[in-house]
């Protein structure tokens, strides 16, 4: 199941007072959860928050917070697929080979 979340960012405008644009992201689930339950099972609730699944925390059964995954976060690494083709799309520095003669013949 799916649900649309619109959340809010704040940002500063150009006249200096602080606006909120709307956004919104797709969640693949957002499950209800005791403050109780989500402590005990704190390892099971943060690999559902890496696949994308949100929780409303409860507090004797009334809803006390949302846990969801963060927005645009980066990714921790770069396949060295993606690398090569950065390295490929690059022209070559035609000075390096100068630059680097002259660096080693000072030491």
């Amino acid at each position: 199941m799916i649900h649309e979340l619109t959340i809010h960012r704040a940002r500063l405008r150009s006249g200096g007072g602080v606006g909120c644009p709307r956004r919104s992201i797709y969640v693949a689930s957002m499950q209800t959860i005791s403050a109780r339950k989500m402590r005990d099972r704190m390892s099971a609730v943060l690999d559902g928050i890496s696949r994308g699944e949100g929780y409303t925390i409860t507090v004797h059964a009334q809803p006390m917070a949302e846990l969801r995954p963060i927005v645009n976060r980066r990714r921790p690494f770069i396949p060295i697929s993606e690398v090569l083709a950065l390295l490929d799309r690059q022209d070559p520095d035609l000075t390096l080979a100068a630059d680097m003669d002259w660096i080693t013949s000072r030491f």
